[in-house]
């Protein structure tokens, strides 16, 4: 995953309505749909501290990591080690597959006939119609 995603994820919650936002929370803390605490826990971060903000720096992303992890903040320079940017940039990646699928979803049940035509693909896989 590139720094670029970093972005991606912040415009993505940027772009969701309040509305959306209560929606995604519930799907982001569904187990059905997401199994990693992290990941919730990412998103509650984002979604609180840095969504309404104008920057989502390197110094901001090492809070967040922190604060995702539990840790008090120790390099005071404000940077990530190799292997902490190697996990944090896994969970943002996560989170935007999350929100990707989250937004199909959301088409899925504003357009009936294309529920329609999944379901009965669907249904005609499991030879049900």
């Amino acid at each position: 995953m590139t720094p670029k995603n970093n972005h991606t994820i912040i415009a993505i919650l940027r772009s969701f309505s309040t509305n959306e936002m209560i929606r995604f929370d519930r799907f982001v803390h569904s187990s059905y749909f997401n199994t990693d605490k992290k990941v919730s826990k990412l998103f509650e971060l984002l979604s609180t501290k840095v969504v309404g903000k104008l920057t989502f720096d390197g110094h901001v992303q090492y809070g967040i990591y922190h604060q995702l992890m539990g840790h008090k903040m120790t390099n005071k320079e404000g940077k990530l080690s190799r292997d902490q940017k190697l996990f944090f940039n896994a969970k943002i990646s996560l989170l935007v597959k999350l929100a990707t699928r989250f937004i199909c979803i959301e088409q899925i049940d504003n357009i009936p006939a294309c529920e329609s035509e999944l379901l009965y693909k669907g249904l005609q896989e499991k030879k049900l119609h």
